[in-house]
């Protein structure tokens, strides 16, 4: 978990979350999750909204001597979500970082002025 900027959070204030993952139902549970933490707080909640799956593809030979032309590919895909969090408050930000995401979520906040 990251935060870029340790100001304290204006009221009215915008904060922008990034989740990724390598499985695409761990990002759907981790929005959820985070909706429900911040139901309630008075904070409008704008997404998730899905970026772009970021495609990375492996090229491996499958023998090292008789068979140079077989290869196999692999590929990793990075799910990206984005969630924009309008006017906040100190205590969003605190049920924000209390929050418990499922493993092989990453988070990124980011605080915008």
């Amino acid at each position: 978990m990251s935060i870029k900027n340790t100001s304290p959070v204006v009221a009215g204030s915008k904060i922008v979350v990034k989740l990724f993952s390598y499985d695409h139902n761990l990002i759907k549970n981790a929005v959820f999750v985070i909706r429900n933490a911040l139901s309630g707080s008075g904070v409008d909640i704008c997404g998730p909204i899905p970026i772009p799956t970021r495609k990375k593809t492996f090229t491996v030979n499958r023998s090292p001597h008789v068979d140079k032309k077989s290869r196999e590919h692999f590929e990793i895909r990075t799910h990206v979500r984005v969630i924009g969090l309008f006017n906040c408050n100190n205590t969003v930000v605190e049920r924000l970082l209390k929050v418990a995401l499922p493993n092989g979520v990453e988070i990124k906040i980011r605080y915008i002025d």
